[in-house]
């Protein structure tokens, strides 16, 4: 009688695990499949052929075969940097179906806008620099942001060696060029990681860790988005810990849609 119990209990136990496990990838799926639930890593589902030259950059500009990459600087008060923060929101914007423009126009937009200008995030743009446009006017094809992290040591805000990837845009029309490539290497890793390393840590004992370890930066991605999961892999970001690794594995086990996070660190 007893081995019948813990039979009996061990089987509840499985059945139990099977439907926990069947419930989070129902639910998984239903959030994740909906094709106008589009976030910062949709903006690299684009393959291509096409080769593009990056280059080593200065620490806030870079320039490719024929594109520039700038840092947004929202310390210069100008006309001109206004009328530069609407393009980079209108690139933006392209990226979202046209049921949820307006929507992203009064909300998202306001949102994002606010925490470059707080500096809460850090900023680079992509500019296209091709002949056919106007030169005096470059068409932005592509943003990112870098969040800085940080920790409160005595009641004081100091910001830490580490940074969260978001909001990295391609405009659909200019997908399946590199942009997204050249925004992640020529963009977060030689111009945004500069900048946080030069401009938000100020601990010494976070200056030491960074000059010792490099910046980590992370991001989240979709495992079904497999263009993006190919070229972060290939620019050496890898599963966060043995959860992330886990959830990876499964969503690839059964072929479903599931949230992870990646990780790299940057050398200084």
């Amino acid at each position: 009688m007893a081995t019948m119990n813990r039979l009996s209990s061990s089987s509840s136990s499985s059945s139990l695990l099977v439907l926990l496990v069947s419930l989070f990838v129902f639910c998984c799926n239903n959030n994740s499949n909906n094709n106008n639930m589009l976030l910062f890593a949709n903006a690299l589902s684009s393959t291509s052929t096409t080769t593009t030259t990056t280059t080593a950059t200065a620490a806030t500009t870079a320039t490719t075969n024929k594109n520039r990459i700038e840092y947004f600087n929202p310390d210069i008060n100008t006309i001109e940097n206004d009328q530069l923060l609407i393009a980079i929101q209108e690139c933006r914007r392209t990226s979202f179906p046209i049921e949820k423009k307006n929507f992203m126009d009064a909300e998202r937009d306001f949102i994002a806008a606010k925490n470059v200008l707080s500096k809460k995030k850090i900023c680079v743009i992509i500019f296209d620099n091709d002949e056919n446009n106007n030169d005096s006017n470059p068409k932005i094809v592509g943003t990112a942001d870098l969040q800085p992290q940080y920790n409160y040591i005595n009641k004081q805000k100091q910001f830490i060696p580490k940074g969260i990837i978001s909001n990295v845009f391609v405009r659909p029309d200019e997908r399946g060029k590199k942009f997204g490539q050249q925004l992640m290497i020529n963009g977060i890793e030689q111009i945004l990681v500069p900048e946080l390393y030069n401009n938000r840590l100020e601990d010494p004992t976070a200056i030491a860790e960074a000059q010792s370890k490099g910046i980590t930066l992370t991001l989240e991605v979709y495992t079904q988005n497999t263009p993006a999961l190919q070229l972060y892999f290939k620019l050496g970001y890898k599963p966060d810990g043995p959860i992330n690794e886990g959830v990876y594995k499964l969503s690839q086990l059964l072929n479903t849609n599931l949230f992870i996070t990646l990780t790299k660190t940057i050398p200084i």
